[in-house]
């Protein structure tokens, strides 16, 4: 910017010098960082904007719900027009009251037989579906009933059974070891007496094959467990080969 100064006389106009007006560039200015503090929001206006959202929320649920409603409305009107043109189309041929009642009278036709026989055959064939499937009901009620009976049953018969072997074999603690076969003897039938096998002979048939239980602590297995692999872990390829050959092949 230049300021510009005209000095006149009687004889003379005399003009003065442009000076330069010292200008202030932006950059001169001290940027002092100003920091303004964040407005806090009280209680009253945090509660305020909750229920303002809570609002929203069920407005927004209510509109998708009316939006199902009116599909279904949508819905229930297409078929009943459908209905309704399906009943204007047999009216033409067929008089009754209900579109029921007219279909029921093509069905006839098209079989020819009585529309009076056709309602007693429909009748008699809802009443055999009905007596069906309360038939089913009741089978479904007694073998659950049955199952829950023989898995009670089957409590008990491994209970006793289990106190029986422990005084022939105080070293049995579990069924387990007397593996699968105990129980399959167990509910098999003597051929020379006809009756079910027992305890004690069931006990000397698999006393050579009973397993023992293990002597170690499943917290002394874990740790057994954690060495081996550590042992293996440590050692290179040519090495665990080795010995995966000598575990495996005996080599």
């Amino acid at each position: 910017m230049f300021e510009e100064t005209t000095t006149i006389s009687e004889n003379n106009v005399e003009v003065a010098e442009p000076q330069e007006v010292e200008s202030t560039s932006v950059s001169d200015v001290d940027n002092t960082s100003v920091e303004v503090a964040k407005p806090q929001q009280t209680s009253e206006e945090n509660a305020r904007f909750a229920e303002i959202r809570r609002r929203k929320e069920y407005d927004d649920l209510k509109t998708r719900y009316a939006d199902k409603e009116k599909s279904y409305d949508e819905l229930e009107s297409t078929s009943n027009a459908f209905k309704d043109r399906v009943k204007s189309v047999l009216g033409n041929y067929f008089e009754a009251e209900s579109l029921e009642d007219m279909l029921i009278m093509a069905e006839a036709q098209a079989k020819g037989v009585e529309v009076g026989a056709l309602k007693a055959q429909m009748e008699q064939t809802a009443k055999e579906q009905e007596e069906r499937n309360s038939l089913l009901e009741q089978l479904a009620y007694y073998q659950d009933l049955e199952q829950k009976t023989l898995a009670k049953q089957g409590e008990e018969m491994a209970k006793a059974d289990l106190e029986a072997l422990k005084k022939l074999d105080p070293t049995i603690k579990t069924l387990d070891q007397l593996g699968e076969k105990f129980v399959e003897l167990r509910f098999t039938k003597n051929p020379l007496t006809d009756e079910y096998y027992s305890v004690e002979e069931v006990y000397n048939h698999l006393k050579a094959k009973i397993k023992p239980l293990p002597t170690t602590s499943p917290a002394v297995n874990e740790k057994m467990v954690e060495e081996t692999t550590n042992k293996y872990e440590r050692m290179s390829s040519q090495d665990f080969n080795k010995a995966f050959e000598e575990l495996v092949y005996g080599r």
